[in-house]
């Protein structure tokens, strides 16, 4: 990559790649739900991350800056104009966790249903492991906010997989 200062060598930023793709990936999607477009604001948090080579304190501090990012890139892309007057195909499901059952499937088809916001709290709560005081100063909401939207978030998702499971026998 040309332009990279001392402080982030090429195979820094690889690393850093490895390290949290996944995640900003799967913040983005549980967002938007479209792949293409959380790929596109994957690699403008990481092209943002390079150029701007913020000083942080720990690995924690990074991840949150790199979760704070998406949230930020997501919500812009959100509130543009090309977002308002144009709508995706209809979404794919949620990308496989790394659980090939059939449980675990249709838990992620289930999460993927839900609205953005409740998919974005589930993802962090549940796959980051975040609490929801974290979640709540990344979001820029209220810890409650966070509480109240994790147990309607649970609640929907309850209903969603009784219905697949009425569904299945």
């Amino acid at each position: 990559m040309e332009g990279l200062t001392p402080r982030m060598t090429h195979e820094s930023a690889e690393k850093l790649l490895q390290k949290y793709a996944d995640m900003v990936f799967r913040i983005a999607f549980a967002r938007l739900n479209h792949q293409q477009q959380a790929e596109d604001i994957m690699q403008d948090v990481f092209v943002r991350y390079i150029k701007k080579q913020p000083s942080l304190t720990d690995e924690e501090h990074e991840k949150a800056w790199l979760i704070r990012a998406t949230i930020n890139r997501v919500n812009s892309y959100l509130a543009s104009a090309w977002f308002r007057r144009t709508r995706p195909l209809p979404s794919e499901t949620l990308v496989a966790v790394a659980q090939p059952e059939d449980q675990a499937r249709a838990v992620r088809a289930a999460v993927a249903q839900l609205p953005s916001p409740m998919r974005l709290i589930v993802y962090l709560y549940y796959y980051e492991g975040y609490p929801t005081k974290t979640i709540a100063q990344l979001m820029g909401k209220g810890e409650s906010a966070v509480k109240t939207t994790l147990l309607r978030a649970r609640q929907k998702l309850q209903k969603l997989l009784e219905e697949t499971d009425d569904e299945l026998f």
